[in-house]
């Protein structure tokens, strides 16, 4: 058993030992350390880094020490392409799957944004009101549905096409779609909440 150990420590020494290889073709190698042994080729550094060095390219006598086989080796190398071929498949599959994630995440999204920026903009439910104009503002009218008859509360209607000709006490009615709320300043220097309107025709 010890022997046996010996035989296997030598060898191992003899793998990682350092040395010079000329190849078939006259390409030198120096300083060569073989850190993997496969049936097609050597896993090697050497002066210029690291390199796989085919069997069938070495001398005869470093091919015989290290068992090289051509029907061996070619069926190896065959294996060894095919696993890689294997794994770039895979790589590209991945690739592909989160690159369609990311397409179909910027789908939505934009399929999403213009229905975000329509709600802001009146989309909502479409009212037929009517009141009093009580304050005109650059967002919009102010106006008080609070007259004989009707008990509401007072509400913005913005976009109106002419709103410059409307004043504060004259009538206002026309149809209005639902846009959220607006916050204006009160007199006092406090702020209010009203309920916000888009203008979207005239009444019929």
């Amino acid at each position: 058993m010890r022997i046996l150990l010996l035989i296997f420590c030598c060898i191992a020494i003899a793998t990682l030992q350092a040395e010079d290889i000329t190849l078939r073709d006259g390409t030198v190698l120096k300083n060569v350390t073989v850190t993997n042994v496969t049936p097609a080729y050597l896993s090697v550094t050497h002066d210029a880094g690291v390199a796989h060095v085919m069997l069938a390219d070495l001398p005869a006598e470093l091919q015989k020490k290290y068992r090289y086989d051509p029907d061996k080796a070619a069926k190896f190398a065959a294996a060894d392409a095919e696993a890689q071929r294997q794994l770039i498949q895979q790589q590209q599959k991945l690739t592909a799957k989160q690159q369609a994630s990311k397409e179909k995440a910027t789908e939505d999204n934009a399929r999403q944004q213009p229905q975000a920026t329509a709600s802001r903009h009146g989309t909502g439910k479409v009212y037929e009101l009517w009141g009093r104009v009580t304050q005109v503002l650059p967002q919009g009218i102010v106006v008080d549905p609070s007259y004989p008859g009707y008990v509401g509360s007072i509400f913005v209607v913005k976009g109106i096409p002419d709103q410059a000709r409307l004043a504060e006490g004259d009538s206002f009615r026309a149809k209005v779609a639902e846009d959220g709320v607006i916050t204006l300043p009160d007199v006092g220097g406090g702020n209010h909440t009203l309920h916000a309107y888009v203008w979207r025709g005239p009444s019929d």
